[in-house]
Formats: C-alpha cells, sequence, structure tokens
C-alpha cells in the first residue's frame, strides 16, 4: 500500500547501508528546495558543486531516520544518487529523488522518497515469487481476503485496488519540515485479464489481479 510508484527497483540500483548515528530532526525544506534546483542544473560540475548540500540536506536526515527505525523493522538500505544511464536516451547524472528501503520479509518492504514534490511513503509486496503469488491468492478468496479488502477500503478506495492511479506525494511545508498532510493510495501493478482459476465476476477479482 502506497500513495504513489516505487521509482526503481532495488534488483537494478546499487545500495549503501547506513552507518551513521545521529538524531532524526525532520527532513528540512531545503531537502526539496535541492531536487528543485537540480532539475534546473543535472550537471557533473553543479553536482560537484552542490554536493555538500546533498549530503547535509537529503542523505543526512535520511540516513538518521531509517537508523532509528532499523531497531525495530531491520537493516535499512540507501540507494545511491547517480544514475544508470548506459541504456537511456537522458544521460542526467542525478536521480531527480533520493529512496531508502527496509525489507522488513522476503518481498515486503517499506520505502521513502524526498524529491522536489516531497515526501513519498510506501509499503507493500513488492516483486513476489510466483509461490508467493499463489498463497496470496488463496488467502484471497477466504476469510482474511475479506478483512485485507476492509484494510484496504480504510484508505478511501471504492475498490480494493485500481490498475491505474496517480501519485499524489505530501506537499511540502514552507516552514521548514515536511508537512504532516497526506494523500494515500492503494495501487499496485494488476494483470490486465482474470488470473487463471477465477472468474471474471469474482467478488475480490482487483485483489485477485
Amino acid at each position: 500500500m502506497h500513495n504513489g510508484d516505487m521509482p526503481a527497483s532495488r534488483s537494478s540500483d546499487s545500495t549503501a547501508r547506513p552507518t551513521e548515528r545521529v538524531p532524526f530532526e525532520g527532513f528540512p525544506a531545503e531537502a526539496f528546495e535541492f531536487y528543485a534546483a537540480l532539475a534546473e542544473n543535472n550537471t557533473r560540475p553543479w553536482w560537484q558543486e552542490h554536493k555538500s548540500r546533498y549530503e547535509s540536506e537529503v542523505r543526512g536526515p535520511l540516513v538518521a531516520m531509517l537508523s532509528e527505525l532499523s531497531a525495530e523493522f531491520g537493516t535499512p538500505h540507501v540507494f545511491r544518487p547517480y544514475r544508470d544511464s548506459r541504456f537511456s536516451k537522458d544521460k542526467t547524472p542525478i536521480k531527480d529523488h533520493q529512496g531508502g528501503v527496509i525489507e522488513v520479509e522476503d518481498a515486503i518492504a517499506y520505502y521513502v522518497q524526498v524529491s522536489a514534490s516531497g515526501l513519498l511513503v510506501a509499503g507493500g509486496w513488492y516483486a513476489p515469487a510466483g509461490q508467493q503469488v499463489a498463497r496470496f491468492r488463496e488467502s484471497v478468496v477466504g476469510p482474511p481476503g475479506a478483512e485485507l479488502e476492509r484494510i484496504l477500503r480504510g484508505f478511501g478506495g471504492a475498490r480494493a485496488l485500481s490498475a491505474s492511479m496517480g501519485s499524489a506525494p505530501t506537499p511540502r511545508s514552507t516552514t521548514g519540515r515536511a508537512s504532516t498532510r497526506s494523500t494515500w493510495q492503494v495501487d499496485g501493478q494488476p494483470l490486465k485479464t482474470q488470473p487463471r482459476g477465477f472468474p471474471a465476476d469474482h467478488p475480490r477479482i482487483d485483489l485477485l489481479r
């Protein structure tokens, strides 16, 4: 469940484990302003000149937050800021966001991202194995499925899942810290048709997909 799309797969992006231990005091407005400026100046010379800002305003607070959460949720990983542009027409060197992830169980993770749009927090099931999907569908058609549907509807959606929902990141605060207002969305990458063995009119077809 999350309010936007995870921008990159962990399998295709190098990560680093944070080692710093400093108190987390929130994300400053300068963190979001950094990425607004980067959007206009995404070059290696600009990055080298402003890398210290990235370290203090973006990476530092993110590492501090993930480090505080690690005791409860597990080992965090911080994505590297550099883009892999080898197979892309876009040759800008730096990502337009900074992400971090904590995988609590196999294919189940929490994700946080800082960008010019604001702060995005996501959590859910990512790139599961086939056997995991099969077990999930077995649960969906049983009593656990009704409970899951009730929880998902609590996020405001009339349907359990939607095939296409736009992202709505949390707005930035003008007072120096990220706003506490949020817009939550339930999203996913469903099948275009019903999965094999299930009727198209199943009452929980959105979840089964």
